[in-house]
């Protein structure tokens, strides 16, 4: 206990190559280094770096212990081209499955590059389910990110559990079973994998199986906003678990922070929503579709 309390705890983060789940990792990042004590170090590619570097530029000028580091993109081994190093920026099914490819390559650098920074936490997107077998060699933790709600994780938990039972010839809908609400759904809503043997459905269960090895699970998500899924995963799927979000606000409240005032508060939003004409219902639908996009 002493030697913990005498260092600050080093949280290793591996956002995963597509800007849907990069973007809140980073931002989660971001408020772990905004915590005394805590040391923050991000794996990468250069160009995945160049992203977010000025937002990391702007925690370490106010103090916080954060730095990112890179591992080169094998784009020469893939056959794309140079500045394509994520699933964003793609523009084709066949770069799309280079992009994997090459994440595929870069695991062992990352392994490397993670033993030599001697981290005291691996904190890494789902689609790192490796990261599991790295921590327990190291023995230190391993969170797991989900850049998806509680909701969804559950409905999706469910229907794995059950896929035979729910889906049956001549069915087009069924309901998901033991959820806090009737949530129906269509068989043509449901990925490939539910129905038939993939090269992703035995991915996702390489996935699934690292959740199990995990010390727990974060999610950019709040309570608030659904509150029966969040006691409902934590009962039965998962009783470590911590809704850190929305990371949106955390990131986009800090750029517009000024001598520790911050220029953007609730208020003015409200001030603002009275100026207009529309009805409120409008601008609810609005601000939901900004978040959820």
């Amino acid at each position: 206990m002493a030697n913990i309390a005498n260092h600050n705890i080093h949280v290793v983060f591996l956002p995963y190559l597509t800007s849907s789940h990069l973007i809140p990792l980073v931002d989660a990042a971001l408020l772990f280094a905004s915590r005394d004590g805590v040391k923050v170090s991000i794996v990468t590619t250069p160009c995945n770096a160049a992203m977010f570097q000025s937002s990391v530029d702007k925690s370490t000028n106010s103090g916080h212990q954060i730095a990112i580091y890179s591992v080169e993109f094998p784009s020469a081994q893939v056959n794309l081209p140079e500045g394509i190093e994520s699933m964003s920026t793609a523009t084709s099914i066949e770069q799309y499955l280079k992009v994997w490819k090459a994440i595929e390559l870069i695991q062992k650098p990352m392994e490397n590059l993670i033993r030599s920074l001697s981290p005291d936490c691996i904190f890494s997107d789902m689609f790192y389910p490796w990261t599991v077998d790295l921590a327990l060699e190291l023995n230190i933790p391993r969170l797991m990110f989900f850049a998806s709600s509680f909701f969804y994780q559950c409905i999706r938990h469910n229907i794995k559990l059950r896929t035979d039972n729910l889906v049956k010839p001549g069915t087009e809908t069924f309901s998901v079973p033991d959820l806090p609400h009737c949530i129906e759904m269509k068989k043509t809503q449901l990925p490939e994998y539910y129905m038939t043997r993939t090269q992703f459905g035995e991915y996702i269960k390489v996935i699934d199986k690292s959740q199990t090895q995990s010390y727990g699970t974060v999610h950019d998500t709040f309570f608030e906003l659904e509150p029966a899924y969040v006691d409902l995963y934590k009962n039965t799927i998962c009783q470590k678990s911590w809704h850190i979000g929305p990371l949106f606000h955390f990131s986009r409240r800090n750029e517009v922070q000024i001598s520790g005032e911050n220029i953007s508060s609730n208020q003015d939003c409200l001030n603002w929503l009275d100026t207009q004409v529309l009805p409120p219902a409008h601008f609810v639908l609005a601000f939901l579709t900004a978040r959820f996009a």
